[in-house]
């Protein structure tokens, strides 16, 4: 992982995936290269997503091992 969009794009993917939530009914991805874009027409969906995914970033450990395990987690 190089750490561009598109690598956060899959990260959060497999995080919304392990969360249970049905990502491409609530939120569509636009990232590029430089730029990881997420989008949802509920404002509400987007910013409890937001909250629960920055936690989960933060939690260091927690973070290290997902990222440890993230093909498991890709279709």
């Amino acid at each position: 992982m190089l750490g561009n969009g598109y690598d956060w794009e899959r990260v959060a993917s497999a995080f919304m995936e392990k969360q249970g939530i049905d990502s491409d009914k609530k939120f569509s991805f636009d990232c590029e290269a430089d730029t990881f874009s997420i989008t949802s027409s509920s404002k509400k969906t987007l910013k409890e997503f937001s909250v629960s995914f920055y936690k989960f970033v933060m939690d260091i450990s927690a973070f290290e091992e997902f990222l440890s395990q993230l093909p498991a987690y890709i279709r």
